[in-house]
């Protein structure tokens, strides 16, 4: 059975949920974990792992821009990756990689995954992207 690796990416804007504007404190952070580790599961993928990671702080002029956190879902299907940028309009970007193989349908999940992260972050406006790897993965050609 021939497996594809797929992507669905995205960029969410103006979010509202502060979770994203700024990196969270240690409530926060547990709080972050806590709904994406749901909404995540309630799309019908598995979650191994949730990781939060702070980006340095970086300057425009004498000002600090405070970054917003960096995300990885481990998933059993693969990965879910999210970047914040509050200093960009209050932008999130999201990757969900995953694999096709027979009968699951991923391709709606991730399509819930997005769903259901423009809902909790707060965002106003989607934008969308899909990427099919045609073929069997590169592991499986050495």
């Amino acid at each position: 059975m021939e497996t594809r690796s797929k992507i669905y990416s995205g960029i969410l804007a103006e979010c509202q949920n502060e979770l994203f504007l700024k990196y969270p404190s240690r409530a926060g952070r547990a709080r972050l974990r806590r709904n994406l580790r749901k909404l995540v599961q309630k799309s019908g993928f598995s979650v191994i792992k949730v990781h939060l990671d702070k980006y340095p702080q970086e300057k425009k002029g004498c000002q600090k821009i405070e970054s917003g956190p960096g995300i990885v879902v481990v998933l059993g299907e693969s990965h879910f990756i999210i970047n914040a940028w509050p200093e960009r309009g209050k932008k999130v970007e999201f990757i969900v990689n995953f694999c096709e193989r027979g009968v699951n349908n991923n391709n709606a999940k991730a399509k819930r995954v997005a769903e259901h992260l423009k809902e909790f972050s707060g965002a106003k406006k989607m934008k969308i992207d899909r990427i099919t790897r045609h073929g069997p993965h590169l592991l499986h050609k050495l």
